[in-house]
């Protein structure tokens, strides 16, 4: 199954980036259509994971977009608490909410560490920052 990405962010640096990198579409989330743009652009295809930082009043859109079954994994809330969370559609569509930490300081200390003795491994790891 061939995996289809699509970008949000307000930085339109980062989107172009992305799209470089093979994002299939992209959506600057400052502006205020963008779950209609988003939606209108899918053409009837589902999104099956979402992954999110921002949390804030945003976070309600994602509840909308996401498929039947579908998961929403959040690790931060960069825009603040959600101002509202539409539980009814979590539970009638069966949402998969899940939640995770971006790692401990021993974590990234393990991963620097990782980084610096295996040279040879460190040219299959290209992040993007």
């Amino acid at each position: 199954m061939a995996l289809s990405v699509v970008m949000t962010s307000g930085n339109d640096e980062k989107i172009k980036k992305a799209v470089e990198e093979g994002a299939f579409m992209e959506v600057n989330y400052r502006d205020t259509n963008w779950p209609d743009k988003l939606k209108n652009s899918l053409r009837r295809r589902e999104i099956d994971l979402i992954l999110g930082s921002n949390g804030g009043p945003g976070f309600v859109h994602l509840t909308k977009l996401i498929r039947p079954g579908g998961r929403i994994i959040f690790f931060g809330a960069t825009r603040g608490n959600p101002s509202e969370i539409n539980l009814r559609q979590i539970f009638w569509k069966q949402i998969i909410p899940q939640r995770t930490t971006m790692g401990t300081a021993k974590d990234f200390s393990e991963m620097i560490h990782y980084l610096k003795y295996n040279r040879s491994e460190r040219r299959l790891i290209r992040p993007i920052i």
